[in-house]
C-alpha cells in the first residue's frame, strides 16, 4: 500500500498541470489578480467621487436648487427641451415642472445612477430647505418635523460580524474547490494512465485491485484537501490586499479557530467522497478529453446545492444534514456564524463518512471489471 501511494504522489507532482493547480494559482494567482482589481475598483471610485459630472437642467431653475446642485458636484447645464435620449455630454437630467421634478438617467450606466444618486440627494436637501422655509413664514415652530432621532446599536461583536460575512461565500468556496482541486489529479492517475498505457502494467503487478483503488483515492483526497484551504487562503490574501476586507466588512477578516478546526476535520470525509468519484468517472472514461467531458456536469451539479446553503431563509436541520454537498456547505456556514451544532456536525459527518465508504466501493467495483475499465 506504501509503495503505491508514493507511486501515485510522484506521478501527480510530476505533472505541472497540477503543480500550478494546487499551488502556484491558489497563492500566487488569486492573490495578485484580487490586488489589481481592487486597485482597479479603488482608482475608478476615487475617480468617480471627485469628479464633476455635468446634468441637463429643463424648465425654470432657482437659486437654491442650483446651489444644491453644484454642491453635489454637478455643472448644472441649461437644455431647451426633454431629448429623445440622454446626451454624450450629460450622464443625467433634470424636468423641472410644477410640483413633480423628473430625474432621467441610463440604469445601464454606472457612472449615470452615481449621478442619479448625487441628483436625488440633492433633491432631498431642496426640499427640506423650503418646507423650513415655508414653515418659518408661518411662524410653525421647525422642530416639529423632527420629533425624535433614529440610533442603532449593533449588538454583534466585530468577530461575529466578520464571522457572519464571511459565512456568506467560505463555505461555498472551501466545498467548490474541494471538488476543483482533486479533479485534475484524478482524472491524470485514471484516464491519464490509460493514454500513457501504464494503468495495465500497474493492474498486472499488483495482485490486489482493493490496494490500486485506495492508494489512487486517497492521493487524490489528499491534493483536494490541500488545494481547498490553500485557495481559499490566497482569495482572502488577495482580498486583504484589495481593500476588500473594509469594503465586505468594515474590520479586518476574521475566522474563529474552532471553526476553521471543524471545517477541516469535516473536509476529511467530505474529500474522500469527491475524490472517490472523480476516480470512477476517470476509470469510466477512455481517455482525458472524455474524462474533462464527464466531469463538466459535476460542478455544475455541485453548485446547486451549495447556492441553497447559502440562502438564510433555508434552515439547516432535521433530514437536510443527510443531503449530500448540501450538507457540508450548510455546516460551514453555521459553524461562522451560529458556532457548532452537536447533532447537525455529527450528522454531517457522520453522513459524509458514509457516503465515503460508498463511493469508494463504488470504484472499487468498476476497477474489477474490465469491459469497464478497459472499454473501445
Amino acid at each position: 500500500m506504501i509503495p503505491l501511494l508514493r507511486k501515485e504522489f510522484l506521478e501527480i507532482l510530476r505533472d505541472r498541470r497540477t503543480l500550478l493547480n494546487t499551488f502556484v494559482i491558489p497563492l500566487v494567482f488569486y492573490p495578485a489578480l484580487l490586488t489589481f482589481m481592487g486597485w482597479i475598483g479603488r482608482k475608478g471610485q476615487e475617480a468617480m467621487v471627485e469628479r464633476t459630472y455635468a446634468v441637463g437642467i429643463v424648465g425654470p431653475a432657482d437659486s437654491l436648487l442650483l446651489d444644491m446642485i453644484q454642491k453635489e458636484r454637478l455643472r448644472p447645464v441649461p437644455l431647451e427641451a426633454v431629448p429623445d435620449s440622454l446626451p454624450e455630454s450629460l450622464k443625467a437630467f433634470l424636468r423641472v415642472r410644477p410640483g413633480t421634478l423628473q430625474v432621467y438617467y441610463d440604469g445601464a450606466d454606472e457612472v449615470s445612477r452615481a449621478v442619479q444618486r448625487r441628483l436625488q440627494h440633492a433633491l432631498e436637501r431642496v426640499k427640506h430647505r423650503r418646507v423650513v422655509a415655508w414653515l418659518q413664514d408661518l411662524g410653525v415652530d421647525t422642530t416639529w418635523l423632527f420629533p425624535f432621532h433614529v440610533e442603532t446599536v449593533n449588538l454583534a461583536s466585530e468577530e461575529r460580524m466578520a464571522a457572519s460575512a464571511l459565512a456568506q461565500m467560505l463555505g461555498y468556496m472551501m466545498v467548490l474547490f474541494i471538488f476543483i482541486g482533486g479533479l485534475n489529479a484524478a482524472l491524470d492517475t485514471t484516464a491519464g494512465e490509460k493514454e500513457r498505457r501504464t494503468l495495465e502494467v500497474l493492474l498486472a503487478l499488483v495482485p490486489r485491485r482493493r490496494d490500486v483503488v485506495l492508494a489512487k483515492v486517497l492521493a487524490v483526497a489528499v491534493m483536494a484537501f490541500l488545494t481547498a484551504p490553500l485557495m481559499v487562503v490566497g482569495m482572502l490574501l488577495g482580498m486583504a490586499q484589495a481593500g476588500a476586507s473594509a469594503l465586505l466588512l468594515g474590520q479586518n477578516l476574521y475566522i474563529p479557530w474552532m471553526a476553521l478546526i471543524l471545517m477541516l476535520l469535516l473536509s476529511v470525509p467530505f474529500a474522500v467522497f469527491v475524490a472517490s468519484l472523480e476516480v470512477a468517472i476517470g476509470s469510466f472514461a477512455r481517455g482525458f478529453r472524455e474524462a474533462q467531458t464527464y466531469t463538466a456536469p459535476l460542478l455544475m451539479v455541485a453548485v446547486f446545492p451549495l447556492l441553497l446553503a447559502s440562502l438564510p431563509f433555508f434552515t439547516f436541520s432535521g433530514w437536510k444534514v443527510l443531503v449530500p454537498v448540501y450538507n457540508i456547505g450548510a455546516c460551514f456556514n453555521e459553524l461562522l456564524r451560529e458556532g457548532v451544532v452537536w447533532s447537525h456536525y455529527l450528522g454531517t459527518f457522520g453522513s459524509n463518512l458514509v457516503y465515503a465508504a460508498l463511493m469508494v466501493l463504488v470504484t472499487l467495483r468498476l476497477f474489477r471489471q474490465e469491459s469497464v475499465l478497459f472499454r473501445e
